[in-house]
Formats: structure tokens, C-alpha cells, sequence
């Protein structure tokens, strides 16, 4: 169902070359944006109101972006103005991820279905029923888009038809987002975290953890990183399948990991975002706010975290060192977007906020 509706802007009006934010940077997961910093006060740009609140992952593409929210509506926005191009509706809240490849947005609703969509028109080119609630967000390699889901399924489809081509049993809910470490598909089952080889489709090795894992797999040089409801940090060997170092963190942590410049960043539901050095646990600094954080995002050297408490941080990503807040007054649980000039952000009450670079003089 497609169908556009009023809108409600205010603010500046800005022209963009074409560019693409996929979620969280990349198939790897690791959180890293290709794109300038925001290293001081931002101003708001536009603010759009949807119909119910956003806890997924917005993504961009040529200037429009894509947003989905709990009432199941997709909705693509100008990225200059804020003004609506289409909506569709899915019929199940969203809360994974969206993803983008060429002009197809691939949406996974919490009813089970995965819907791929024309990126342009938000006409629906296939959906396809995965049997069993979605949380993650779909990965595409090769042609493929792999999918999993809460009754333990991790399924295989066509990009061009939406045809099922693979289906396995892993026996436990996966509900965290998969990552990709060359053709090594990795993903986090409970507590375990399991390999898998994309050529062959069989299963490499699986290793148990101490507690499940709620949020994502993030991959860089070699190992994945994942932080566990246990209040552990994990850095796997990804070629051997064992854990190179464990950290213990703060609180207990339910989105993904970040990784930038040697450091992995996890914010955990106490409020802390930690930062630890990647080669070998040891801590780094630690930054506080005033409620759980989203998960963290990193453009350049600047780290984004939004927070229950509504308002948005920005850390220097090597000392921790505050570089500002935005106090959007709702709570903010949908990770932010870093863009070619500013960032993007979205609340519980389905606010749609674009912060631009302001000084220090007139930011928020």
C-alpha cells in the first residue's frame, strides 16, 4: 500500500550531491560513516513529524531518506526539505534496520515478512513471509539477501525475485543483526555466535558466549566484536573461531558495537558509552549521560550516541572528550544517521530531526 500524506516542515532548505548511507556503513556492521564529522553545536535544518515512533536504522540514498516506524510505515523524505515522496505500509511495526542496494530498500517487519522495495517509486517489487517474527537486519551479498529470524530461521533470497534458495534451522532466536567478514556470514544465536560460508552455505563453528547477544555483530580486520547481555565485550578470531580478549562492561548492552580508529565503542542501558582499545580489551575512556543510549555511530573521529533522556551526544572518538549535546526533549532510541553535512535523527513520538553544522555560537 503506498500512499502520501500532509506534511509538516520548518527550517532550511540545502542542495546535495548524490551519496549513499547504507545501515551502519557497510555489510561489515562496524558503524563507520565515510563522511565529515560534526565536531560542534548543530542547528536543526527540518523537523518531520510521522505517525508513531522510530526505533529502526534510516538509511540514505541521493539525497532521500528512508525511514520506518513502529506503525509499519515506510516513509522516504527529501533530504533538502523534509517533504514526503511516498510511504508504504507494511502492517507490522519495524524495529530492524533498513537496507539499501542499488534501487532496491529491503524492509523485514516484526511480522515475519521481508518486503523488497523500488527505492524511487515505493512501489513493492516482491514480499516474501520468513516464518517467524523479524528483528534483524538483511544482509546482501552476491546477489542474495540473507535474512533470520526469532523461530531460529536463517533464510536465503533472490534480490531480483524474492525466490527462496536456502533455509536453515539454527536452533535458537536470532534477533541481532548478521555481519559479513569476506564470504564468512556471521551471525549471534542466543549465546552463541555461529560462522557460516557463504560458497559452500555450511556452518564453519559456532562458540558459546555467557550470556544472549541483543544487538549486533560488528567486523573488522580479521574479528568480529559483540557485547552480550552479561555485561561482557567479546573480540573473536574470525578465521579460528575463538575469542582473542573478553572485557567486562558497565551495564548490560542490547544494540551493536561501533569500531573506529582502533577503538570499540558499546553503550550499555546504565547510560555509559565505553570506549576500548581493539587490540586487546583494554579500556579506554568512558562517557555518561543521563539514560540508555542508542546504538553508537562514528563519522571521521567523532562518536553520535542518542539517548532515552532526548538528547543527542557527540564524543571526540580517540580522548572521549564532550563536543556537544542537542536536547530534543523525547526519547531517542533509533541510532543516529551521519550524512555529508550533519547528522539525522528520530524519536519515540516519530520526529524526524536533521541537525546542520551551527558553531558554537547558535547551535541547539
Amino acid at each position: 500500500m503506498k500512499r502520501i500524506l500532509p506534511l509538516f516542515l520548518m527550517g532550511l532548505i540545502w542542495t546535495l550531491p548524490a551519496h549513499s548511507t547504507d545501515y551502519r556503513g557497510s555489510v561489515e556492521r562496524a558503524g563507520q560513516y565515510n563522511v565529515a564529522g560534526l565536531p560542534s553545536a548543530p542547528t536543526i535544518g527540518w523537523q518531520v513529524t510521522l505517525g508513531d515512533g522510530v526505533r529502526a536504522g534510516m538509511v540514505e540514498q541521493e539525497g532521500i531518506l528512508y525511514v520506518a516506524a513502529l506503525d509499519g510505515i515506510v516513509t522516504a523524505l527529501d533530504l533538502a526539505s523534509g517533504q514526503v515522496q511516498w510511504q508504504y505500509y507494511t502492517g507490522y511495526p519495524v524495529l530492524a534496520g533498513l537496507t539499501l542496494n542499488g534501487d532496491a530498500l529491503l524492509v523485514a517487519d516484526s511480522g515475519g515478512r521481508l518486503h523488497r522495495l523500488n527505492r524511487l517509486s515505493g512501489q513493492a517489487v516482491w514480499d516474501h513471509a520468513s516464518g517467524g517474527a523479524l528483528s534483524a537486519t538483511p544482509l546482501l551479498h552476491e546477489g542474495l539477501v540473507w535474512a533470520a529470524n526469532l523461530s531460529g530461521d536463517l533464510i536465503a533470497l533472490r534480490l531480483e525475485d524474492g525466490k527462496e534458495v536456502f533455509r536453515q534451522d539454527m536452533k535458537q532466536a536470532i534477533g541481532a543483526d548478521l555481519a559479513l567478514s569476506g564470504n564468512t556470514l556471521l551471525l549471534a544465536a542466543e549465546k552463541q555466535i555461529i560462522a557460516l560460508d557463504l560458497k559452500t552455505k555450511k556452518e564453519i563453528w559456532r562458540i558459546a558466549l555467557n550470556k544472549p547477544v541483543a544487538g549486533g555483530l560488528a567486523v573488522q580486520q580479521g574479528r568480529v566484536f559483540v557485547a552480550t547481555l552479561g555485561e561482557t565485550l567479546f573480540a573473536i578470531d574470525i578465521a579460528k573461531g575463538r575469542p582473542v580478549w573478553m572485557a567486562p562492561l558497565s551495564s548490560a548492552v542490547d544494540v551493536p558495537v561501533t569500531l573506529l580508529q582502533g577503538r570499540v565503542f558499546a553503550a550499555g542501558n546504565g547510560g555509559e558509552l565505553q570506549s576500548f582499545h581493539a587490540a586487546n580489551g583494554k579500556p579506554s575512556w568512558v562517557g555518561v549521560s543521563g539514560g540508555p543510549f542508542s546504538a553508537p555511530v562514528a563519522s571521521k573521529d567523532v562518536i553520535y550516541v542518542a539517548s532515552e533522556d532526548g538528547v543527542v551526544y557527540a564524543f571526540e572518538g580517540n580522548s572521549g572528550e564532550p563536543l556537544w549535546e542537542a536536547d530534543l526533549s523525547t526519547p531517542l532510541l533509533a541510532p543516529p544517521l551521519p550524512l555529508k553535512n550533519g547528522i539525522v535523527v528520530a524519536n519515540e513520538a516519530g520526529q524526524v530531526t536533521r541537525l546542520l553544522p551551527g558553531g558554537d555560537d547558535n547551535g541547539l
